[in-house]
């Protein structure tokens, strides 16, 4: 073979010849690779996608009022979301909501937790060294204080958490949430039951919210009846006292006691408004997440496809043998 570097130059007559007389050996390591992959592509466990869906940018024009165009910040926009879905789906209480839901199998109540202490797993996935391995890292990591149960609790939310994958469009306010899992079945279970929970947590928070503004609206208007009741004698106090009204000083006096009376007023008119609303919202039952797809199985099996694989194990074939064959020959190469 003709050397490829020399005199620091590369030879491209060597290089060629180099690829040409190594490409038997990458064509039988390419062969032998493709085998070893379409056999394990075969009789691996598949896994399966269900995807979810929504929009979250609903708003409701109506729920504006007096006090939220002269207050900055006060609206009673429901439909934009009061926590983010990104931390929602790491929380303990949805993991635990998940695992703990009961679902029907083989006409028989289960749960994650039982569903997978009970060994309905396949036997290749049992086998796979990355998960034994993680499974004894996870029980080393465990406190001494947790029971059996809480451990495999514990390993169970793991599950359920790494098999989750959340996308969003800000701009859109578009989410989506993929769940994977070996089991179809669990697949779309927990799909349904991760958007079952976002949105009663959403409608749960709404709710509050609105309970709180509720108790807030009827405090504040307690205080301003109270202080257009006290406008109001003031008023007729000075009417009976004062029955000169050509004195200024007596005019400006009258004028400024009935503004009083007149924005106690406005207010207390927009505060029973708004109250009003408050106890609509209380007990709206309505969320502001808005479904786009329903939970839904693809139609494809999750991962990389068969020939996008192929396609990398050539391209990282061809870099492997060519590596190893130039160091093997490098003396005769580089000159």
């Amino acid at each position: 073979m003709r050397p490829i570097f020399s005199d620091n130059k590369i030879n491209y007559t060597g290089l060629f010849e180099f690829l040409k007389y190594n490409s038997l050996s990458y064509f039988k390591f390419s062969a032998l690779t493709f085998l070893i992959y379409v056999l394990y592509f075969s009789i691996k466990s598949p896994s399966y996608e269900t995807s979810v869906s929504f929009y979250t940018n609903y708003f409701d024009s109506n729920n504006y009022s007096f006090i939220s165009s002269i207050v900055p910040g006060v609206s009673a926009d429901s439909g934009n979301l009061k926590f983010s879905i990104d931390h929602y789906l790491k929380s303990e209480k949805l993991l635990n909501e998940v695992v703990e839901k009961e679902f029907v199998n083989n006409n028989k109540k289960t749960n994650l937790l039982e569903y997978w202490n009970s060994g309905k797993t396949s036997f290749f996935s049992k086998l796979n060294p990355i998960s034994i391995l993680r499974k004894i890292n996870y029980h080393f990591m465990f406190i001494n204080v947790l029971t059996e149960d809480d451990r495999q609790k514990q390993l169970a939310k793991i599950r359920v958490l790494n098999s989750i994958s959340y996308s969003k469009d800000l701009m859109l306010s578009h989410h989506k949430i993929v769940v994977k899992d070996k089991d179809l079945m669990i697949s779309n279970f927990m799909a349904k039951s991760i958007y079952e929970s976002l949105v009663s947590f959403s409608a749960e928070i709404e709710n509050s919210k609105a309970k709180e503004k509720k108790v807030f609206i009827q405090e504040r208007l307690l205080e301003v009846k109270s202080s257009l009741t006290s406008s109001e004698q003031d008023m007729l106090k000075f009417l009976k006292e004062n029955d000169d009204h050509s004195s200024p000083i007596l005019a400006l006096e009258k004028q400024r006691l009935q503004r009083n009376i007149s924005l106690f007023s406005q207010l207390y008119l927009s505060l029973s408004d708004q109250l009003e609303k408050a106890k609509i919202d209380e007990n709206d039952k309505s969320s502001s997440i808005y479904t786009l797809d329903a939970p839904y199985i693809s139609n494809f099996k999750s991962g990389i496809s068969l020939y996008k694989m192929i396609l990398l194990m050539l391209i990282v074939n061809f870099f492997i043998i060519s590596i190893y064959k130039f160091f093997i020959y490098r003396s005769a190469l580089i000159k």
